[in-house]
């Protein structure tokens, strides 16, 4: 990458002007999971997250919010560099990726508050069958069973997954532009929305798919696993969230603009220099 001198100490946020429209025409899945092992130092990269995870135990939030930084620091390179590799974990950057995953963070408590909101729905829920039971006798007690419960369970469904949706594209800009005015942009949200519901969906379901199956065999390997495979399908789901933005580009979509950054400047420099990338990417 070639260096330019800047000429201030902090710069507006640049637009991130693609001089390459991509081409991609659909998702793909399963090589989200193989890009993340594609990288070089792939087994260090999900020890840190591993790590993560499991230190907001410890420290709440901190761990979580820096991996959520690293996740979108992921799907800027893998957008500057289409696709080539997901950049390692630099432990130097604690500070970058804390500050980056702040925003993301707090859209994603609100899912979490739906988590709970799941839970306020499903003790009501087995309170009323339980009054439709007493009410029409056990003789009907299967029928009220077999109706009510699947209802429940799509109700509670549609309680969780819906929000994952509807948000996914808030935190996609907030995690690329690292600016919340800029951030929290309706038409640029509703656009994306209306261009890419069908793909957010499939995704939707299928990280969720994936993200049980790989916890589930995590904690057959010692509780331990299960942290592990977590860092493993978030960078599978930052893989997917830049092919999500590709595609989204490729249908006409307005890019989202990129926050500056700031690189060390190369020996021998002179004292008091800031360097950053060019103004114009490729993509």
């Amino acid at each position: 990458m070639s260096l330019q001198p800047a000429t201030a100490s902090t710069g507006p946020l640049e637009a991130a002007n693609p001089l390459v429209v991509p081409d991609r025409t659909r998702l793909e899945y399963f090589p989200a999971y193989q890009a993340v092992l594609a990288s070089r130092n792939w087994p260090l990269n999900l020890f840190w997250g591993t790590l993560a995870y499991f230190s907001t135990g410890i420290v709440p939030l901190v761990g979580w919010m820096v991996w959520t930084g690293y996740a979108y620091d992921c799907v800027e390179q893998l957008n500057l560099s289409r696709g080539k590799e997901l950049p390692d974990f630099d432990a130097n950057r604690f500070g970058d990726y804390l500050t980056r995953g702040v925003y993301p963070f707090l859209v994603q408590l609100v899912i979490w508050c739906t988590l709970g909101a799941c839970y306020v729905l499903t003790y009501i829920g087995m309170i009323v069958i339980a009054g439709v039971i007493a009410a029409v006798g056990d003789e009907h007690a299967a029928i009220v069973l077999g109706v009510s419960l699947p209802l429940m369970g799509l109700a509670m469904a549609l309680v969780v997954i819906t929000p994952m949706i509807l948000l996914s594209p808030l935190m996609l800009r907030l995690g690329l532009s690292q600016d919340l005015p800029v951030g929290f942009r309706i038409s640029w949200w509703s656009d994306f929305l209306r261009r890419m519901w069908l793909e957010l969906v499939l995704s939707t379901l299928f990280v969720l798919a994936t993200g049980f199956i790989m916890t589930t065999l995590g904690c057959l390997l010692l509780i331990i696993g299960s942290y592990a495979g977590w860092a493993w399908v978030s960078l599978a789901n930052a893989h997917l969230s830049w092919q999500l933005y590709e595609l989204y580009l490729a249908r006409g979509g307005e890019p989202v603009p990129l926050k500056p950054r700031r690189l060390m400047p190369p020996p021998n420099s002179p004292p008091g220099m800031q360097f950053l990338p060019p103004t114009t990417s490729t993509m």
